[in-house]
């Protein structure tokens, strides 16, 4: 338990057994709790790229391949 806390402090957690953070933890706690959410955004946002890679990459070899039976299909009406 944190040494600062007062017994009457530490009584309705130990009801709810939850440990308290001592005060001079807080700020490393938060900023490593910080860091894994900037890491969990960062992982995200490179799946989300990778996906609109590919969907982008899938859409353009649809077009091509379009283009392709499309091209001699309209100089034949031209």
């Amino acid at each position: 338990m944190c040494s600062n806390a007062t017994e009457t402090d530490k009584l309705p957690l130990r009801k709810a057994n939850i440990t308290p953070i001592c005060h001079g933890k807080v700020q490393d706690n938060f900023s490593h709790f910080l860091q894994h959410i900037d890491d969990s955004l960062a992982a995200l946002r490179n799946t989300f790229e990778q996906i609109h890679r590919g969907v982008a990459d899938q859409r353009d070899k649809r077009l091509s391949l379009f283009y392709a039976i499309a091209k001699p299909a309209i100089a034949l009406f031209l």
